[in-house]
């Protein structure tokens, strides 16, 4: 078998291995997305119980899901300009989610959940930093 043709057959006719894991990650991003959009804007007190909201897991809960949504780009763009500007773009996502949220039933405007926003953001671009260059290795 010639070299082209193990690579025809490697590849599949929908490219690469490598292209079909960053369609994926891109989905996976955008779907993240969309659930956050989904839970945070739930009418109600959506999934967090009073109980949880006074000891400030809510907090913990922000921080992680910026950290996934602002580190996630930089698994399926290979310029590292374009996913650092789809990284920083999370923030104000999540800040008009926020001021959504103050148009929903049973939520409130909370200004540390921004605060814990930001905060993810940025571990997330230094996270999708280090998963960049590791990639490029």
């Amino acid at each position: 078998m010639y070299p082209e043709q193990r690579q025809l057959q490697v590849d599949g006719p929908w490219g690469g291995r490598t292209q079909r894991l960053e369609r994926s990650a891109r989905a996976l991003w955008l779907l993240s997305l969309a659930l956050t959009a989904g839970l945070a804007l739930y009418p109600g007190s959506g999934l967090m119980t009073g109980e949880m909201l006074q000891v400030r897991k809510d907090y913990w809960a922000h921080v992680l899901v910026w950290i996934w949504l602002a580190a996630l780009p930089y698994c399926f763009e290979r310029r590292r300009g374009r996913a650092s500007r789809l990284a920083i773009l999370v923030l104000p996502y999540g800040i008009a989610l926020e001021a959504l949220q103050h148009l929903t039933p049973g939520r409130t405007f909370e200004f540390a959940d921004i605060v814990c926003d930001a905060l993810g953001t940025a571990l997330g671009m230094g996270l999708g930093l280090l998963l960049a260059r590791l990639r490029r290795a």
